[in-house]
């Protein structure tokens, strides 16, 4: 049975769906990077400036994610703007990782949570979940590499200005 005006609301009905969750899920995504501040000041207070920034940044990027998702355009394109914003968090937790104690960090829970969350909240296929993931792992492995070079370049690294009233994790930053 091929009715084209059930087959129109279906998929009204099921953008409409997926914009609900996505808004829902991206403005859940705010409050828990922004409350991470909480931890950045309780674990590395040295790093806290600019894991804030990196988290307000990334909020904010995510709120402009939202407020597309109101355009016509954006209501088109609802899984690729979830996508979009989805990935920021991975990107910036993936650089949180690499300049703390990388595997071991506590950031790598986070990382986990989010793939974990994409394919259990969010209305996402099985491929839309595999690519989400593999993206993430892809991010952290080129974070990780970018860390293993520093250091296999270590004196190369040391040879870059930074200023001596930073701490030893802040100069991880400079030097990522």
């Amino acid at each position: 049975m091929d009715n084209p005006g059930l087959q129109a609301g279906y998929s009204a009905v099921l953008r409409d769906f997926r914009l609900e969750f996505s808004r829902g899920g991206a403005y859940t995504g705010i409050v828990l990077i922004l409350l991470g501040m909480g931890l950045d000041s309780a674990l590395y207070p040295d790093m806290q400036s600019a894991f804030t920034s990196a988290r307000v940044l990334v909020s904010v990027l995510i709120f402009i994610v939202v407020l597309a998702m109101r355009t016509r355009w954006a209501q088109d394109r609802i899984q690729g703007l979830t996508f979009v914003w989805l990935i920021l968090p991975q990107i910036m937790i993936a650089w949180m990782i690499a300049v703390t104690e990388g595997a071991t960090s506590i950031y790598y829970v986070g990382m986990t949570l989010a793939i974990y969350s994409s394919g259990i909240v969010l209305a996402f296929g099985l491929w839309q979940n595999m690519v989400f993931g593999a993206i993430s792992c892809l991010v952290r492995g080129r974070l990780r590499l970018a860390r293993g070079r520093c250091r296999l370049a270590g004196h190369v690294c040391r040879q870059l200005p930074v200023p001596h009233h930073v701490g030893q994790h802040q100069r991880r930053v400079y030097l990522f």
